[in-house]
């Protein structure tokens, strides 16, 4: 395995008395997630807490110390370990760490070591994660992408919550999901809903964070990141309210949204000083996807977008992918754009651009 390069950071909030330290032992309560896995890199992200249930319908957060440990084999011989990153109060509780220098197509498995200091620590479970296998290779993939995660709604919204007696696993659909081996998973953004219910909606930093929690700690949730890799996009309901923009005055301002967003999963390098959340992934030589990330761009004038209506579209993309065949009319590819939307064709600059909804995007040679 290749000399693996860690970029660092360590994050929380308060933890704790000793005594309800002791009650509520420090633990990984949210799993583990991988997020933004490249040819030769990943961003791997935990929080520690106290226990891994909700109190008050939240998730406490817990002061310590974490390392994940990674290797190419289950029982991981010849593992590499990131240094220890300290849970503090400034972030949620939450450690990440950016690992560069791994294999292309290569499945790798790691885990959380996690405790109240170096030499009291616990190994969390087994997790795994595929690097993408690069623009030469013409290997099948499959993905999922998922928007609208209303957690009120699911839980708590009268005739319309969920009646089942799993419903504290969480939501069905991702055991589907889960049955179904994808490659990776693409949040499309409203992965919480800061706005729902309307009264008491969430504007503060605390108010937001517990959002995730409650959202991240379902088993289902858990159970799924612990095997699938995941990039992420915002939409409205998690970076403001809805059908925000980045201009007025209301509460959560542009800035809290985004860096609350940042902060709660792993979507840029931990270590930058300024992040980008607009990007693009090569998945094969068949396969590229854009993570767009409008919301961070976004604006208006006058009172209405300064977008024209398609550009808008465009913006707010969640995803966009372009499927790469051999084209018989000229040497090369041809691409052929879908994205999962309402739209089906849109012209642009003399392009026909065929956007699909849910359902499968064929990209094999024709």
């Amino acid at each position: 395995m290749k000399r693996i390069i860690v970029a660092l950071t360590s994050m929380a909030i308060l933890a704790g008395a000793c005594a309800r330290e002791e009650s509520n032992p420090i633990t990984n309560g949210q799993g583990e997630i991988a997020g933004e896995v490249t040819t030769e890199s990943v961003i791997l992200q935990s929080r520690l807490t106290m226990g891994d249930a909700l109190v008050d319908g939240d998730l406490p957060g817990a002061k310590g110390i974490a390392r994940f440990e990674v290797a190419t084999s289950m029982e991981f011989v010849d593992s590499l370990t990131t240094g220890w990153l300290r849970a503090t109060s400034e972030h949620d509780f939450i450690v990440k760490a950016k690992l560069d220098g791994l294999d292309a197509g290569t499945r790798y498995y790691y885990r959380l070591g996690y405790g109240p200091t170096e030499d009291r620590t616990t190994t969390g479970p087994t997790r795994t994660f595929k690097t993408l296998d690069g623009s030469t290779a013409s290997t099948e993939v499959s993905f999922v992408a998922v928007t609208g995660m209303n957690y009120h709604r699911f839980h708590h919204t009268p005739n319309r919550a969920y009646k089942g007696s799993d419903k504290d696993l969480g939501y069905p659909a991702l055991v589907t999901i889960l049955e179904s081996k994808p490659d990776f998973f693409v949040a499309t953004g409203d992965n919480v809903y800061y706005d729902v219910p309307y009264k008491g909606r969430a504007e503060t930093a605390a108010e937001m964070r517990k959002k995730w929690h409650e959202q991240l700690v379902q088993p289902r949730y858990i159970d799924l990141f612990a095997q699938v890799p995941t990039y992420w996009e915002k939409d409205d309901h998690d970076s403001r309210y809805n059908d925000s923009d980045n201009t007025r005055d209301a509460e959560p301002s542009p800035e809290l949204g985004a860096a609350i967003f940042l902060e709660q999963v792993p979507v840029a390098d931990p270590s930058s000083s300024s992040p980008v959340t607009y990007r693009t992934h090569r998945i094969n030589k068949l396969l590229q996807i854009w993570l767009t990330e409008g919301r961070d761009h976004v604006r208006t004038a006058g009172g209405s977008s300064s977008m024209s209506t398609i550009e808008s579209k465009l913006a707010f993309s969640s995803i966009s992918a372009m499927c790469l065949r051999p084209s018989r009319r000229r040497k090369g590819f041809e691409a052929a754009h879908g994205h999962v939307g309402a739209l089906r064709w849109l012209r642009r600059d003399g392009i026909r651009y065929r956007w699909r909804g849910p359902g499968p995007m064929d990209c094999r040679s024709r």
